[in-house]
């Protein structure tokens, strides 16, 4: 059997492919993502049909391939596959043996389904029974409600059996203590008592009602007694309705601040006649300062506006004659060459000279001195008058001296005394105009607190009448009258309270309660009659109220010892229901004396889950040895002269004798050259790859009868090194040249690359394949 051809139309995104023909050896040798593996997919997935839906956990594309592809089988005949048509019924091979066999998808050479594929390919070669009595060791845990390691089931499906089978232990053994509890409270003696206390209850009520009926009665008549002596008071009360703590304290207060207000009057007045006279003083010294300085004020405005100009215009002159006197010097040299220069002309002339140098010399000359009065002398004499105008006016005004600078000073000194009094003089004016302000405000304080005086007399005096007392003694001594009725309405009030048993009233409404009250407990008509024998006695109203509560003790005791072993039984009914849901027997404890009848239930219930489970057990037993029987086949399948050994030992070169299956760890072993046993987990990657392929062509090979078929492989060999990966190619050409069909898949350069020379000499043939075409 082989690929003759196929061709995909359409698969997700791979373009559609023209018919591919297919060899002993083909190569489809590509990068990722280049459409390799999406043709494996679309090839196994029209090679399976419909039998492809136990590939969607791992497929790529979810809907199914467009195209066919063409097998031709060992007896000539030449089978198309498209639509639902499935190579494996072609075969009468199951699907996961086959995929587990002839296909390797994502360079895993383990066989999915673990051990249990071993049975199915010795069930499928054999004719065993594996399945079946699995099958049969299913449905008698099934029947016999056991899980797989033969325990009692607890799904809901059981409805919960092993726990009800457990509860059922624990209630029997609750019946049991319960039991114990009953014998041990003697549960007839309880019901008798309880009979006998409520009857002794019932005898202690009615004389507690009638010793009660004269109690009401005593109280009804002290009450009414009691209410007619606080109404009484309430009256007297009434008239002193307005002698209050709070009038004696308002009456000391008004008192209080009368007596401080008169102090303060009359420290107010003296204050007010202190305060006139020392504004009459400063008056009077205001007048005489004002004088002083009206006298003085000419000399003050004849300084100010006359004598220091003048001192500022004689300064002036003063600077710019001191700055002459630089060149003086320079105009005494002038003067005296003029002088000789025209003493010397004048003797030439007389001796006979020329006259004109002597003219000469003596206009020289006048010019000179002409110069010399105008830049020093006459600047000089204004000066001099400047100082004696100054020296006059200072005498004048009465600010004499002997220089200029003298004069100046005593003026000045004048211009600062006066300016000293004149601030004092309004400092003293201040003093006086702010002593002014404050006694006009004491003046009007004075008023006010005239005023206020006045109004706390008024209020005083309307306390007087509203109270109608005269003094605050007379006040005192009706409030402690006060005082005293209150006490005593107060202990009217507990003892109303008391008798009538209510509790404190609102205020205000307290004698309509009592009046209330009072009429609820009056005794009825006919009262008298019915106790006209009976004495209340306080005492022996106790003691039968300290029976009654020791009864009523008791009866609570006795009905909560009832109530409980009711309720233990209503609780133990519900779990027992529980337990005994599919029982056709009703469940019924409502007295103690059901329980040995539920307690036969339980344990009839419990014996049948035994022997259920015994049964179930002792048939699982029996299957699990007939399966262990046919469970040997597997093992025929392996072992030194099988063929999974013969190919396994050519593909090492001879390293490992033989490969067996280990049936108690269900599990593959190879046997070395040298004994030693390994599991595949022990083996490296490449010899592990080795291993399975070796079982698959081993495998391969029976299940198809000793036929030829094909192998689709998408890099089986990803472990091996290049040595091995040589022999692994090696052998692969073998199988074709044996008659095995090879797809060889693969993106790795290391398999081209070993192919290559087998692909030159046309033995391997490079296939071409559709390529993804993304949008």
């Amino acid at each position: 059997m082989r690929i003759e051809s196929f061709q995909i139309h359409h698969y997700g995104p791979l373009e559609e492919s023209p018919r591919i023909h297919l060899r002993a050896f083909n190569l489809f040798w590509g990068k990722n993502e280049d459409g390799k593996t999406l043709t494996l997919e679309a090839l196994v997935r029209l090679l399976l049909g419909k039998d492809s839906r136990k590939l969607e956990h791992y497929l790529r594309v979810p809907e199914m391939p467009s195209g066919y592809v063409v097998v031709q089988m060992d007896e000539g005949k030449t089978i198309r596959l498209e639509g639902s048509q499935s190579i494996s019924q072609e075969l009468d091979i199951p699907v996961g043996i086959f995929l587990n066999l002839f296909v390797v998808r994502n360079s895993d050479l383990l066989f999915r389904e673990g051990d249990r594929f071993y049975a199915n390919v010795t069930e499928l070669l054999t004719q065993s029974r594996i399945s079946r009595i699995s099958g049969l060791i299913e449905r008698v845990h099934e029947e016999t409600q056991l899980t797989s390691t033969g325990d009692i089931r607890d799904t809901e499906k059981s409805q919960k059996l092993k726990s009800r089978y457990i509860q059922a232990k624990e209630i029997l053994k609750e019946i049991d203590r319960l039991q114990e509890e009953v014998r041990r409270q003697r549960w007839d003696q309880l019901s008798r008592e309880l009979a006998e206390v409520r009857q002794r209850l019932k005898e202690v009520d009615e004389r507690i009602e009638r010793l009660e009926m004269a109690e009401q009665q005593t109280r009804y008549e002290q009450a009414r007694r009691l209410l007619q002596e606080y109404q009484a008071l309430q009256k007297q009360l009434q008239r002193l309705k307005g002698i209050t703590h709070q009038a004696a304290q308002d009456w000391n207060q008004l008192e209080s601040e009368m007596k401080y207000h008169q102090r303060e009057i009359a420290d107010l007045e003296r204050a007010l006649e202190r305060a006139e006279a020392g504004i009459r003083q400063d008056q009077q010294q205001l007048n005489a300062m004002q004088a002083e300085l009206d006298s003085l004020t000419p000399i003050r405005v004849g300084i100010e506006e006359t004598l220091l100009p003048e001192w500022k215009t004689y300064q002036k002159y003063a600077e710019q004659l001191a700055q002459r006197r630089i060149g003086r010097t320079l105009w005494n040299g002038l003067l005296g060459g003029a002088l000789a220069a025209t003493l010397i002309t004048l003797s030439a002339a007389l001796s006979g000279g020329n006259i004109i140098f002597l003219v000469i010399s003596l206009v020289i000359l006048l010019a000179v001195i002409t110069g010399y009065v105008f830049y020093w002398i006459r600047p000089q004499q204004r000066l001099n008058r400047l100082v004696h105008g100054l020296i006059h006016r200072g005498i004048e005004l009465g600010v004499s001296g002997q220089t200029v600078e003298e004069v100046i000073r005593e003026a000045e000194a004048f211009r600062r005394e006066w300016q000293r009094k004149e601030s004092e003089f309004q400092h003293l004016k201040a003093r006086r105009d702010a002593e002014t302000r404050q006694l006009e405000e004491k003046k009007r304080d004075l008023q006010s607190r005239i005023k206020d005086h006045h109004q706390l007399q008024a209020r005083l005096e309307a306390l007087k009448r509203e109270l109608s007392v005269s003094s605050l003694d007379e006040l005192n001594n009706r409030l402690q009258q006060k005082l005293e009725w209150e006490k005593q309405l107060t202990g009217i009030r507990q003892r109303l309270n008391q008798l009538l048993g209510i509790p404190e009233p609102p205020a205000g409404r307290e004698q309509d309660i009592w009046a209330s009250r009072l009429k609820a407990i009056a005794p009825p008509e006919g009262a008298g009659q019915q106790l006209e024998n009976v004495t209340f006695d306080e005492s022996a109203l106790q003691r039968l109220r300290a029976e009654k509560k020791r009864l009523d003790q008791r009866k609570e005791n006795l009905e909560e010892a009832v109530r409980k072993v009711r309720e233990q039984l209503a609780n133990l009914e519900n779990e027992v229901r529980q337990v005994l849901r599919d029982s056709p027997e009703p469940v019924q404890c409502q007295s103690v004396f059901d329980l040995p009848r539920i307690k036969e239930q339980l344990q009839a219930f419990r014996k049948r889950v035994e022997r259920q489970q015994w049964r179930g057990k002792t048939l699982v037993d029996i299957l699990k040895q007939a399966r262990k029987e046919e469970e040997h086949r597997i093992a025929d399948l392996f072992g030194k002269e099988s063929p999974v050994s013969q190919y396994f030992y050519e593909i090492t070169g001879g390293q490992y004798a033989s490969v067996r299956y280990h049936l108690e760890e269900n599990q593959v072993q190879v046997i070395r050259e040298d004994g030693q046993q390994l599991s595949p987990e022990q083996l490296s990657g490449g010899t592990f790859d080795q291993l399975y392929f070796a079982i698959r062509m081993a495998l391969g090979t029976k299940v198809l009868q000793g036929r030829t078929g094909f192998f689709i492989l998408d890099d089986p060999f990803l472990k091996a090194d290049r040595e091995r990966l040589e022999i692994m190619m090696k052998m692969l050409l073998e199988l074709s040249q044996q008659g095995w069909q090879i797809l060889y898949f693969s993106a790795k350069d290391e398999i081209r690359e070993a192919l290559a020379p087998l692909i030159d000499a046309g033995e391997v043939v490079l296939q071409d394949f559709p390529h993804p075409r993304y949008h």
